[in-house]
């Protein structure tokens, strides 16, 4: 998220709706700030190959090619959660993807500041609000359904089978 929501406050940032309430007007503040902590980060992986402890935390050294590889999978993840958005949605001349991902990022923010069970409700009241007034809302409403039917319940559903089968072989002879 620090690549990504860096790169995107800072050169595409989204117009923030007023029930947001932040202490700056735009978030090109935040952009820079969200790359200059992982420019920090990166400068301490290269730098200090030791594990570095803080407060009685240790944080293991992890080798920067690792550190690259976890950034390019973790926007992978963030790029595909937009682009899944950005399918159900109706289409609309005046958003492109770019245009999505950048209030998609001060929607999913927004979501994990609230501290809401995954953001439930502050997620849709950003994309409801950012999207072109024009688009029909209640068909926005039904995409973003859609969307948490599809990138949230349905893995949650997969995975919850799959523990389920797994601990039923694995205590199979506890439950006969």
């Amino acid at each position: 998220f620090l690549a990504l929501g860096g790169t995107i406050f800072l050169f595409i940032p989204p117009a923030v709706p007023e029930f947001v309430h932040l202490p700056f007007a735009t978030l090109q503040p935040l952009g820079a700030l969200l790359l200059l902590a992982l420019a920090a980060y990166l400068v301490i992986i290269v730098v200090h190959k030791k594990p570095l402890t803080v407060r009685g935390w240790v944080i293991p050294a992890i080798p920067a090619r690792v550190t690259l590889g976890q950034i390019a999978v973790s926007a992978s993840e963030w790029l595909i959660g937009a682009a899944v958005l950005f399918v159900l949605l109706p289409h609309h001349p005046e958003m492109t993807y770019f245009h999505l991902l950048s209030f998609y990022f001060l929607a999913q923010v927004s979501g994990l500041m609230s501290q809401v069970p995954s953001g439930l409700g502050v997620f849709e009241s950003i994309v409801l609000a950012l999207v072109p007034s024009d688009m029909d809302p209640s068909v926005v409403v039904g995409s973003l359904l859609l969307y948490r039917l599809i990138y949230s319940l349905l893995p949650l559903s997969v995975a919850g089978t799959m523990l389920l089968v797994r601990e039923g072989r694995y205590r199979r002879l506890a439950l006969a």
